[in-house]
C-alpha cells in the first residue's frame, strides 16, 4: 500500500531545494513521500539517483540525503542529471525483490524557478554506524515465516517451512537448532538432486561483514549446501560450500561477505534419494 500512496497517480509538488540546487517534491496527498534528486544515496560510492522515499531529504547534505547510510528506499533511478526524468521511463522499485517498472513523470504545470546560490554547506556529520545484514533485516529465525528472505529456484523448488521432524526417516533434523521451533529444510521425497534457493533482499555494507546460521546436513544421499554473493559487478561467486552426510547435529557457520556485498543466497540441491532432507535455522 505505501508503494501505490507514492508511486500511483499521484501529484509531487515542489517544497523546495537541496545544497545540490536540485529542486525537491513533496507528495500533494501526504507529507511522507518525496521525491528527490541525491548526488549519492549512500554517501559511499553508489552513485546519482532520483529517489522516492518516506523520509524528507537534507537541504544540507552533499549527499544520502536521508542521513540512513545506505540506499534504502521505495523507488530510485540511476540519473546523473539533477532535473527529474521527465517521461516514461524504468525506475527500480522495492516490491521484494527490487523490480524494474516503468514510471511516467510529467509536469502538470511549468518547474519552479531555480533557487538563489546557496550558501556555504556546514561541515558533514560524522559516517552512521556500517551497515549489517541484521540491519536490513536479514535476521530471522524462522518462527513467523521467512522474513525477508525468499525463494528463487529457477524450476521452483521451495524451502519449506516446519517443526519438529521431517517426514522421512533417517535424514533431516528431529527439531530446531535450539531444541524446538521452526526451521527450514528441502523436502527431498520426490525432488531428488533439485536446486532449492533462498535469497536475501538487496542491502548495501560500509565494510566486511559476517553471515552467521545453523545448519543440519543429516543422510546417506545427501547433497550440497552452500553460500554465494553478489558485488553486482563480478555477479554470483561461491563463498562457502558442504557436501554429504555431516552427522545428525545442528552445526554453526559463519562467513565472512566482502564489504561489496550487496544480495546473498543459500543453495541446497538434494541428492539422489529421499535421504537427503538438509535444513537452516538461525540466520
Amino acid at each position: 500500500a505505501g508503494r501505490r500512496d507514492a508511486l500511483d497517480n499521484v501529484e509531487y509538488v515542489a517544497a523546495g531545494y537541496t545544497a545540490s540546487g536540485a529542486p525537491y517534491y513533496r507528495a500533494s496527498t501526504s507529507s511522507s513521500s518525496y521525491l528527490y534528486w541525491d548526488p549519492d544515496c549512500s554517501g559511499n560510492g553508489f552513485g546519482a539517483n532520483w529517489i522516492v522515499d518516506t523520509d524528507q531529504p537534507s537541504t544540507t547534505a552533499a549527499s544520502d540525503l536521508d542521513g540512513d547510510g545506505s540506499c534504502i528506499v521505495i523507488a530510485y533511478i540511476n540519473s546523473s542529471s539533477s532535473s527529474p526524468p521527465l517521461g516514461t521511463t524504468t525506475w527500480t522499485v522495492w516490491c521484494n525483490p527490487w523490480t524494474d517498472i516503468g514510471l511516467t513523470l510529467a509536469y502538470p504545470s511549468p518547474p519552479p524557478p531555480p533557487p538563489p546560490p546557496p550558501s556555504p554547506l556546514p561541515p558533514l556529520p560524522p559516517l552512521p554506524p556500517p551497515l549489517s545484514p541484521g540491519m536490513v533485516q536479514l535476521s530471522c529465525d524462522f518462527e513467523v515465516d521467512t522474513c525477508a528472505w525468499i525463494d528463487t529456484a529457477p524450476d521452483g523448488f521451495s524451502w519449506k517451512r516446519t517443526s519438529g521432524g521431517t517426514p522421512s526417516g533417517s535424514t533431516g533434523p528431529s527439531s530446531g537448532h535450539t531444541g524446538s521451533g521452526y526451521y527450514l529444510y528441502t523436502e527431498a521425497t520426490g525432488t531428488y538432486n533439485k536446486l532449492h534457493r533462498l535469497e536475501s533482499p538487496l542491502f548495501l555494507l560500509q565494510r566486511d561483514a559476517t553471515l552467521s546460521f545453523a545448519y543440519h546436513m543429516l543422510g546417506a544421499s545427501m547433497g550440497t549446501l552452500s553460500i554465494e554473493a553478489n558485488d553486482n559487478e563480478t555477479g554470483w561467486s561461491t563463498l562457502w560450500s558442504k557436501n554429504g552426510d555431516q552427522g545428525d547435529a545442528w552445526l554453526d557457520a559463519a562467513v565472512a561477505l566482502p564489504a561489496s556485498t550487496i544480495k546473498v543466497r543459500f543453495n541446497g540441491e538434494t541428492g539422489p534419494s529421499y535421504r537427503s532432507d538438509m535444513a537452516l535455522d538461525d540466520v
